[in-house]
């Protein structure tokens, strides 16, 4: 067997597990973030008021993803500065505006979902467990902890339809390999 690590010579687990790690927590907190900003919108009767203004429901809803998504995307640089390339020493290898500019397209599908989930539900204690349903699985089946090429053929033709997969790739393509954007 000819093992080759070009990527990640020293072989060591946290080089994957860190940049793996924030994609993860990047989609975990893009759903539930947004779902819950238009969940206690929709609890306290706001919702409600917003609709009623001379604004479209669509606006209401870019303003609430927008401002997750800049938050977010802040968090992201905070992150991969401090903990990723400082604490856990992990160097990022690509381009980090390319990065970010993946991640801020990444956040809008995963904002999507959680405004979708929102919406579906009544509480946030129903929204806690649609979330576990849902999101659980995207996380688990994303690439990060099983091998997408390790699935069943139904599994692999699932995820590709759900955003995560592809953004886990993107990560590893810019973070690893440092792809530039004809790569991506």
């Amino acid at each position: 067997i000819n093992i080759r690590m070009r990527f990640n010579q020293t072989g060591d687990e946290s080089y994957f597990g860190g940049l793996m790690e924030l994609a993860q927590m990047i989609t975990m907190i893009g759903v539930i973030l947004t779902g819950t900003a238009v969940l206690r919108e929709k609890e306290r009767g706001t919702l409600e008021h917003l609709l009623v203004l001379p604004v479209r429901a669509s606006s209401i809803l870019l303003s609430k993803i927008f401002a997750n998504v800049t938050v977010m995307l802040v968090c992201i640089v905070l992150s991969l500065y401090f903990v990723v390339e400082n604490w856990l020493g992990i160097p990022f290898n690509g381009s980090i505006p390319l990065y970010l500019t993946g991640a801020g397209i990444y956040m809008f599908s995963a904002t999507a979902i959680g405004v979708f989930l929102a919406l579906a539900v009544r509480s946030t204690q129903e929204f806690g467990l649609l979330c576990l349903v849902v999101v659980m699985p995207m996380l688990i089946l994303s690439g990060v902890m099983t091998p997408i090429e390790n699935m069943p053929w139904f599994l692999r033709a699932m995820m590709s339809v759900l955003p995560s997969p592809h953004f886990v790739k993107f990560t590893a393509d810019v973070g690893f390999r440092g792809a530039d954007f004809a790569i991506v």
